[in-house]
């Protein structure tokens, strides 16, 4: 996945997880710390696409 699509989702995900937990009246309902389990996957992903020297991130690394 690229980087513009795990930004994508990360953010589709981050409305849905804020939706769901209004909806149960809590950020530890189980449904909403799963999702945010799901969330945090996504993010390391997306860091470790654009950490400095990683070749497939598609931001340009200045030297």
């Amino acid at each position: 996945m690229n980087v513009g699509t795990l930004s994508s989702n990360v953010e589709k995900l981050r409305i849905r997880m804020v939706r769901l937990a209004k909806e149960r009246g809590s950020f530890i309902d189980e449904h909403v710390v799963e999702i945010s389990q799901e969330l945090d996957q996504l993010l390391v992903q997306l860091q470790t696409k654009k950490e400095p020297g990683n070749y497939s991130s598609m931001e340009p690394t200045i030297q």
